[in-house]
């Protein structure tokens, strides 16, 4: 079975993993009940999006293992918005691709500090 492929990507404040085929205008979609951070959206009853302002915390991680769909096997592509190019990818589940957003995101302060 192909896994399935996922976008990591960070924008200044703000990260994501989302989903190709995932489309937030058209498609209907849940919140991950019972998980506050990150935001999580699930779609037929599997993650499609996760974002947040803030890198995930090492509690939140860990918190993600007590939900089934963090478990899932994917392939995950960090896309480098500076240099318009996928720069790792890798396989793991959604646990694994939260772990490597909180080594990797650094926020662009300057960017923050005009949000407060």
């Amino acid at each position: 079975m192909e896994l399935r492929k996922f976008e990591i990507a960070f924008y200044g404040i703000e990260w994501h993993i989302g989903s190709y085929d995932y489309n937030e205008e058209n498609d209907k979609d849940t919140p991950l009940k019972g998980l506050i951070k990150p935001m999580t959206t699930v779609k037929d009853g599997k993650i499609a999006y996760l974002f947040d302002l803030f890198a995930p915390s090492q509690d939140e991680c860990q918190n993600a293992k007590n939900f089934k769909e963090f478990g899932e096997i994917c392939e995950f592509n960090h896309f480098d918005t500076n240099v318009g190019r996928v720069i790792k990818t890798f396989q793991g589940t959604f646990i694994d691709a939260l772990n490597y957003v909180r080594e990797n995101f650094k926020a662009d302060e300057s960017e923050r500090a005009g949000e407060r």
